[in-house]
C-alpha cells in the first residue's frame, strides 16, 4: 500500500492548507492564536468544501482531512477557454461550476487566456487543471460521513 504524500503549508498567521501530492488542495485548517481549537475544512476533488468537527491541534486536524480524503480520487479538472460577454475570455470548468466555485478572471483575447487559465484555475480553486477542447466534469463530491456542506467558496 502506498501512503499519500501530504504537505501542510502555512497560509498567513492563522491558516494552513493541506495538499495531496503537492498539487491537490484537500483541506484548510484555521488555527486562531486566541482559540485552542482548530477549525477543519475538507476539500473534495471538485473543490466543494465540507466542515469537519473541530480538532484539538494541527496534527489532529490534518489527520481528519487525510482520513476523509482516502475515499476520493483526485484528478486535474478539465477546463476550456470560453467567451463571457461582455467581460472577455475566461475559464470554463464544469466541475467548479457544479461545485459552486467562482472562477472570475477574464482576459481581452483568447491567446492570453489559453496561456494563463491552467495556472489561474489552480490559484482560484486550489485544484490543478488540464486545458481541453470539450471539458467533462468530475463526479459531484459526496460529503464525508462526519461532515456537512458549507457555502464558503471564496479563495482557498
Amino acid at each position: 500500500m502506498t501512503l499519500p504524500n501530504i504537505t501542510r503549508f502555512q497560509y498567513g498567521r492563522e491558516k494552513s492548507r493541506i495538499f495531496l501530492n503537492d498539487i491537490h488542495l484537500i483541506g484548510i485548517l484555521e488555527h486562531p492564536c486566541d482559540d485552542p481549537e482548530v477549525r477543519v475544512t475538507f476539500c473534495g476533488p471538485s473543490g466543494k468544501r465540507f466542515a469537519l468537527p473541530a480538532a484539538e491541534d494541527i496534527p489532529g486536524g490534518t489527520s481528519s482531512i487525510i482520513v476523509a480524503s482516502l475515499g476520493y480520487e483526485y484528478r486535474p479538472h478539465e477546463i476550456a477557454v470560453g467567451y463571457f460577454a461582455p467581460r472577455g475570455y475566461g475559464i470554463w470548468c464544469p466541475t467548479c461550476h457544479t461545485a459552486g466555485t467562482s472562477l472570475h478572471r477574464y482576459y481581452p483575447d483568447q491567446t492570453e487566456a489559453e496561456q494563463r487559465v491552467v495556472t489561474v484555475h489552480e490559484d482560484l480553486c486550489g485544484q490543478p487543471a488540464v486545458l481541453v477542447t470539450a471539458p467533462f466534469p468530475l463526479s459531484p463530491d459526496l460529503p464525508p460521513s462526519n461532515a456537512w456542506p458549507t457555502t464558503d467558496h471564496d479563495a482557498p
